[in-house]
């Protein structure tokens, strides 16, 4: 059967289904010019729809390690080994597909067009599909092909619809041996693929895709909304719940809200909507546990919703959370409080750095006066620590700059002070030192300049000196507010 007479047979058959929603193309591979004995990755195509992303690297392999030097022409691909011996169904074709935010897939099928090479070709057609990227199941039926060595390629459908709406979508061709002999390593040729479903509009939204937490003290937040023009009729529920199939640290984050402040570690979180494109605020925060754990662990929050029909069952977007084990990645000084600095001190205060364990990479902190490099010197400016000297402290002075600047007048009891704030900027390959919070410390400066330390009660014209121009003030007034004949 040609491409149109397949096509045509499949429009007449979505019709006659009570006239549903015809799917569209989302993307059909083009796979024009290749030599037959390529070994990928195919990115050409003869359409992509609107919204739709073709991820990297388009249309590829896994596990395939064979391509046949035999009976191959332009315009396909030939590959063998789709399986091996200990283990069926080993090799794959696969492309991911995602959309642009606010977006979701409603997939319907994907076909392909192929042929078997020989008896030794695999004679079961399959496809597997996974939405998170970690889990794959099979999606529609096994069709298996009797027919071998004819070179008359055929299209072969697979039905989608059982997946649920997703912002992406990872789909293996990995057929099976069947009755095929040799393990099912013969070559099959492919010359055509096409998936096919509607572009809808999410339900709803998070404002961010991940977070990072840290366990000691680094929440992070997103927001969610429902997204829409109309409010929906009734309250719909959003389920956030961070037990994904395939994700394991489900049990190291607190997920809370404003309606739910308190919450235990692992639990799902509800948040009620009464209207759209008004989001509720997510903290996601890490358990901080005891023991030594692999340093960085992944979750993921992925979200269900019930309620209103018109939302009920629609796609929010995942959000995936980075969580740093606080005993894996620690900075340590030994400086108590804040700094105290002086205008006019040149000495300054010094204080040590090490790290608390050893990186995996180099790491590097720079430090940053960022509300105003002029108030404080830092000496050095950067310091850097390896896997082998993480524990060697090392040692940083702070001066304060002596300006001109009056920062406030103030008393002998409470002089004026200006606050800094020193940011420890980390720089490493190793994501649990890189990811970490921005350490910082305080210093409190002490101005020097005239009346940072308030003016003595004789010193009239308060420049900091009592001299005879002040006695002749005191003079003046002493004389404009007494009667010296009677005193």
């Amino acid at each position: 059967m040609n491409r149109m007479k397949y096509i045509l047979l499949m429009l007449v058959t979505v019709l006659s289904l009570n006239f549903a929603l015809q799917a569209e193309t989302l993307i059909d591979f083009d796979f024009t010019g290749l030599p037959g004995n390529d070994m990928g990755p195919l990115t050409a195509t003869d359409s992509i729809a609107d919204h739709v992303i073709l991820a990297d690297p388009g249309l590829g392999r896994g596990g395939i390690t064979g391509v046949s030097a035999s009976n191959f022409t332009t315009g396909e691909f030939n590959w063998w080994k789709f399986n091996d011996a200990d283990n069926p169904g080993s090799g794959w074709m696969t492309c991911t597909l995602e959309v642009e935010a606010g977006y979701a897939l409603d997939l319907s099928s994907v076909t392909i067009s192929a042929w078997r090479n020989g008896a030794g070709a695999p004679e079961d057609m399959r496809f597997l599909a996974s939405t998170d990227g970690v889990n794959f199941s099979q999606v529609g039926d096994i069709i298996a092909e009797p027919a071998a060595g004819d070179f008359t390629f055929r299209y072969y459908t697979f039905d989608l619809s059982s997946l649920p709406q997703t912002g992406y979508v990872e789909l293996r061709f990995s057929p099976l041996p069947g009755t095929a002999v040799s393990h099912g390593w013969g070559n099959l040729h492919i010359n055509d693929m096409f998936v096919e479903g509607t572009v809808a509009t999410a339900a709803g939204q998070s404002n961010k895709d991940s977070v990072i937490v840290y366990e000691k003290g680094a929440n992070d937040t997103f927001e969610v909304s429902l997204q829409g023009d109309t409010d929906p009729a009734s309250p719909v529920t959003v389920t956030a719940d961070p037990n994904t199939v395939g994700f394991t640290s489900a049990e190291d984050i607190i997920l809370t809200s404003a309606s739910t402040p308190i919450n235990t570690a692992g639990n799902t979180l509800d948040l009620t909507f009464t209207q759209v494109n008004v989001p509720q605020t997510v903290t996601v925060s890490a358990v901080e546990d005891s023991p030594l754990e692999e340093g960085i662990e992944y979750a993921r929050i992925s979200f269900t919703l019930t309620g209103d029909g018109a939302y009920a069952d629609g796609f929010i977007a995942p959000v995936d959370i980075t969580i740093v084990d606080a005993d894996s990645a620690s900075i340590i000084t030994d400086l108590e409080g804040y700094l105290v600095l002086t205008e006019g001190d040149t000495v300054g205060q010094s204080f040590t750095v090490k790290l608390g364990s050893a990186p995996t990479d180099d790491v590097t902190i720079a430090f940053d006066n960022v509300a105003d490099p002029n108030e404080v010197s830092i000496d050095p400016e950067s310091i850097t620590f390896t896997p082998e000297n993480y524990d060697t402290l090392q040692t940083v002075t702070v001066v304060a700059v002596d300006n001109d600047v009056l920062v406030g007048v103030g008393t002998i009891e409470n002089p004026a002070i200006e606050r800094t704030k020193i940011d420890f900027i980390i720089l490493s390959k190793d994501l649990a030192y890189s990811a970490m919070p921005t350490p910082f410390i305080y210093g409190d400066i002490y101005d020097d300049e005239c009346g940072a330390w308030g003016y003595n009660q004789m010193d009239f014209d308060q420049d900091c000196y009592v001299d005879m121009v002040d006695f002749a003030t005191f003079a003046n007034q002493w004389l404009a507010s007494t009667d010296p004949k009677n005193p």
